[in-house]
């Protein structure tokens, strides 16, 4: 039966009446209050989310209704109308697709500390997720064979350095969804997953073709003469490691997209999954079929493509969670156009090369610290590898920067509020990050390896692994912020200064015989410059935070 207000030839004006609002006749067509028009006069939400006792539905007032997704079944019955000529009114079984206007969130001017633990913890989750694969690999390997411990150290550099350059993916699609979100745009968005999904698969292929190439002679070259006995090995994880490659890509745009609609719980669940399986397989591999460094390398490759098969099948579905929930993502799989691709490429141009000089910089850290001698090539993985491990807490309000800061961009005072916020939560989370840390590799460094030479350098560089722990966690804050205000060409200016500078000091300090530590003396350097420089960036009357108009759209 249809409700009586719906028996109506006009039920626009009928319906606003039932909801107590007006027209505006002389307003052009699709302005808030007239036919085609998702907005009421004087209501800014999306009529998505505007509800009455009678009617439990999703309400446009173009006359279309669509209902609720997990509406009961004596509900639809109750409200439910064929579509005819008179009423326009219809019930489709699948979650609305909104347009431009239409997407219902949260549009609230502050943000709770509580939505931002509940995005902050998950998201945590989904950064540490990705170094326990290598960290597993470390743990079980290392406990098999020295050799193929020191062998991890230029292979993960090779591999997952490479690959990590290309988390660019990440960056620009949580960037340019945020925004699309933030303007009610999620055509847009779904038209900047479609394009990047394509585009990723394409570059993993590209760059799992490159590396079976440049794996051998690129390995010889970093662990030289001293370590020759690492390149058969270390190759041969390397090979491996490029089967799961197209799976990473993949991942990362979903991971990207999840990010930007506040729902860490689907990358979280996906990439758990994942863990588990590494760890299983690692175990199965390595151990059980003697299979040593290559069973961990196709170990790894699995956890990858089932990570990016679970997002892919969620990000065709309605969403569970965030401020989307219910919703479904136009997202259709395509072939990566050129022109589009080189445009996207183009316009992360100053990602890529600040992702490029970290790469350029650790690269070349490593290969210093496998130079030493195969003892400092396995302290040094070791101890780099649960850096990368405990990273996940920078990363996490780093990326929740890059979610929420595009609602806010426009507004200085509410800007600034969510950075004081998420930058007073990182410090007090870095101190006890760094004590924690420190404690971690003091007392568990044969958690790892047998050998006791490997474990007493380990534990030499305690104090440089805790302080570096404290600033990344910290400067991640301020890198997020100004990721999310697109201010990317001078994040790319700041690191090619700030590596310049890093590169002196680690050439003085090996001049001076430090060995293993100035590498790690090197490192806290970055970190500690990159906060510092962020932080003078933040202050200036141009930022991202003290902007007076909203970024731009990006899903064209």
């Amino acid at each position: 039966m249809v409700p009586p207000f719906l028996h109506t030839t006009n039920p626009l004006s009928k319906m606003q009446r039932v909801l107590g609002m007006g027209t505006n006749p002389a307003a052009p067509r699709g302005a808030p209050g007239t036919r085609g028009s998702n907005l009421l006069v004087g209501d800014p939400r999306p009529a998505a989310i505007l509800t009455s006792r009678h009617v439990q539905s999703w309400l446009r007032l173009d006359g279309s209704c669509i209902r609720r997704k997990g509406q009961d079944a004596a509900h639809r019955a109750k409200f439910a109308a064929p579509r005819t000529a008179a009423t326009d009114v219809a019930v489709t079984d699948t979650p609305p697709v909104l347009d431009n206007a239409a997407v219902a969130m949260d549009d609230k001017d502050e943000l709770s500390l509580l939505a931002l633990l509940r995005f902050v913890l998950p998201t945590c989750g989904v950064w540490v997720i990705a170094p326990v694969l290598s960290l597993v690999d470390t743990a079980v390997v290392g406990t098999r064979s020295t050799i193929e411990l020191g062998a991890l150290g230029p292979a993960t550099m090779l591999c997952d350095y490479l690959a990590y350059i290309f988390t660019f993916l990440t960056i620009a699609v949580t960037n340019r969804v945020s925004i699309c979100i933030s303007r009610r745009n999620l055509n847009g968005a779904g038209n900047v997953v479609s394009n990047s999904l394509g585009l990723g698969a394409a570059l993993g292929l590209g760059l799992s073709v490159v590396l079976m190439l440049i794996s051998s002679p690129v390995l010889s070259l970093i662990a030289g003469k001293t370590s020759a006995q690492l390149v058969a090995p270390a190759t041969a994880y390397v090979r491996l490691r490029t089967l799961g490659l197209i799976g990473f890509m993949v991942g990362q745009v979903g991971q990207g997209f999840f990010l930007a609609a506040e729902d860490p719980i689907t990358p979280l669940l996906a990439l758990s999954v994942a863990g588990i399986g590494n760890l299983f397989l690692d175990l199965l591999l390595v151990n059980s079929f003697g299979m040593g460094i290559r069973g961990a390398a196709l170990a790894t490759a699995a956890a990858q493509i089932a990570s990016a098969a679970i997002l892919l099948v969620r990000l065709f579905q309605p969403l569970r969670f965030g401020s989307l929930k219910g919703t479904t993502l136009p997202v259709k799989w395509t072939m990566p156009k050129f022109q589009p691709a080189m445009r996207f490429m183009s316009s992360c141009g100053s990602v890529i090369g600040m992702l490029v000089a970290k790469v350029v910089m650790y690269s070349l850290l490593t290969s210093i610290a496998t130079g030493l001698s195969p003892v400092s090539s396995g302290a040094h993985h070791v101890v780099f590898s649960l850096f990368l491990f405990f990273c996940f807490v920078g990363e996490g309000i780093g990326m929740a920067a890059q979610a929420f800061l595009p609602r806010f961009v426009g507004k200085p005072k509410k800007a600034w509020g969510l950075a004081l916020s998420l930058q007073k939560s990182a410090v007090f989370v870095a101190t006890f990050l760094a004590m924690g840390a420190g404690l971690f590799l003091l007392c568990c460094p044969f958690l790892f390896t047998k050998s006791p030479a490997i474990a007493a350098q380990m534990i030499q560089l305690v104090p440089f692994f805790s302080a570096v722990m404290f600033f990344h966690a910290a400067s991640m804050m301020t890198e997020g912020l100004l990721l999310a205000g697109q201010d990317t060409r001078f994040l790319a200016a700041s690191y090619g200064a700030n590596i310049f500078f890093c590169l002196l000091t680690v050439g003085f300090l090996r001049w001076t015989g430090l060995g293993l530590p100035a590498v790690w003396w090197t490192i806290l350097q970055f970190q500690a410059l990159r906060l510092v420089i962020n932080w003078a960036r933040m202050q200036q009357k141009g930022s991202v935070l003290n902007r007076t108009t909203p970024l731009p759209d990006q899903g064209s």
